[in-house]
């Protein structure tokens, strides 16, 4: 169960950050600098998957699994401001 759930929170983080890629996209090919929201946006995504996995490791029960896949710790970064 760990696994499958810290390869949903890798899939979804992966799925997040590919939204922003066209700005290093755009760095690489052109030089174009990196809006610094979207930069803050991708650590901020970053973070929280990395939260989220040890969180998951973490857990010893499937009760605190649940708890934990039900808490605010499994929430993504809304990106407003990107």
């Amino acid at each position: 169960m760990k696994s499958a759930q810290i390869a949903l929170v890798k899939t979804q983080q992966g799925l997040i950050l590919v939204q922003t890629d066209w700005a290093y996209t755009r760095l690489a090919d052109i030089g174009g600098a990196v809006p610094a929201e979207i930069k803050s946006y991708r650590d901020a995504v970053r973070a929280a998957a990395a939260a989220m996995v040890a969180a998951i490791k973490g857990a010893t029960t499937t009760d605190e699994m649940s708890t934990i896949l039900a808490s605010e710790v499994m929430q993504w970064p809304t990106g407003d401001d990107k």
